[in-house]
């Protein structure tokens, strides 16, 4: 009963082929399983009976597509690839943005920092001077206002020759004619 079963089943997955034979208007493709023996004296060949031929159905082979129908898939691949790239570029640009803020801020407390320290030292060099201006007023500290007649005059040094420099020749000249005026 199972070896009935088994034919049965390996008849319906491959079933014989009989070329020539044709079921719905068009051409069945069908298996014909052929056994050579060595010596090439038989060959078995199964056949199918009519109603397995008839139960076989061919699917079509796909139309090719309209024309309108290949432009609107060219569109859309196309517009796809568009849209992809502009918005890799826009989160590109956003990101630009977005980083040249952050390091627009970082520079900018660095200058802040900067025109701080400045207003620091000028501080503190005025507070160095008028500290230094109280006590040079302190007659204690030994330093007298400036007074012509203390003064100390020193002679200059004789003035020395420079040596003599000797004259580049001349370029040669090329008369050419105006440019322009």
């Amino acid at each position: 009963m199972t070896a009935a079963l088994r034919s049965n089943v390996s008849n319906r997955r491959f079933p014989p082929r009989q070329p020539g034979s044709y079921a719905g208007g068009s051409k069945v493709a069908q298996l014909q399983p052929s056994i050579e023996r060595r010596s090439g004296q038989s060959q078995l060949q199964s056949t199918a009976s009519q109603a397995d031929i008839r139960r076989m159905v061919q699917l079509p082979a796909q139309p090719a597509n309209p024309l309108w129908l290949r432009a609107l898939t060219f569109a859309q691949r196309t517009s796809t690839v568009v849209t992809f790239s502009l918005v890799a570029s826009a989160l590109a640009v956003y990101g630009w943005t977005v980083y040249s803020q952050q390091l627009w801020g970082k520079e900018y407390q660095r200058l802040e920092a900067l025109q701080r320290q400045e207003r620091q030292l000028t501080a503190a060099t005025e507070v160095l001077k008028d500290q230094m201006a109280q006590e040079a007023e302190d007659p204690a500290s030994g330093l007298s206002i400036p007074d012509p007649t203390n003064a100390i005059f020193l002679q200059p040094a004789p003035l020395s020759q420079p040596a003599p420099v000797q004259p580049n020749p001349a370029p040669k000249s090329i008369q050419t004619a105006p440019l322009g005026y």
